[in-house]
Formats: C-alpha cells, sequence, structure tokens
C-alpha cells in the first residue's frame, strides 16, 4: 500500500515530516499485511494452534488470571471483538454472559 496514492502530491513534496510518517505507516501496515497474509489457518476453527490463540487473545486485548482451554479462548475471542463494538449495550451484555457460560 501507498499512501502517497490516497492524499494529494503535495503533501509529499512540501512536508518532509508528512512523508517520513507516510513512509512509517507503509512500513508497518505492509509488515501487518504480511503477518495476517502467512496464517494458513483460520484463527477460529478448532483445531488452531495455542500461540495463534494466546496472540489473538492479547491483540484483541483479553487478559485473564484464569487459564482457559483452546476451545474456551476460541469462543471468547470470536465474541470479545463484538462485545468491544456494541460495548455499553444490553446485547453486549448477554453475549458476554453467554460466552463466559459457555467457558
Amino acid at each position: 500500500m501507498k499512501v502517497s496514492r490516497f492524499v494529494p502530491q503535495v503533501y509529499y513534496k512540501e512536508s518532509r515530516d508528512f512523508s517520513y510518517i507516510g513512509r512509517l505507516y507503509e512500513i508497518v501496515f505492509n509488515y501487518l499485511k504480511t503477518g495476517v497474509d502467512l496464517v494458513s489457518s483460520n484463527p477460529l476453527d478448532d483445531d488452531v494452534s495455542t500461540s495463534i490463540i494466546d496472540l489473538l487473545a492479547t491483540t484483541l486485548g483479553f487478559e485473564s488470571k484464569h487459564e482457559y482451554t483452546i476451545k474456551d479462548l476460541v469462543a471468547i475471542c470470536s465474541a470479545f471483538s463484538y462485545m468491544l463494538k456494541k460495548k455499553g449495550t444490553l446485547e453486549s451484555i448477554e453475549t458476554c454472559v453467554r460466552a463466559l457460560f459457555h467457558t
């Protein structure tokens, strides 16, 4: 991805700081995209490895003092992003309770 394709050229020609920030964004974004493209399995499949689920839980911001099985972490991670998107609503609370009862 090239940031220069999405912004007016005057930003790159006139602002050295903007061009550095744009290049930095390109490096980070392309690094993350490469990492995502190299994941060979769906992180929410039943036969996923423990390290990928732990990484997914950490990436989503899920931290717990309890030890969960892989199946439980898959259920929590699949519901966690939805709960964050709908935070503060009754629907997210019901989803949270269902996920915790499932585990």
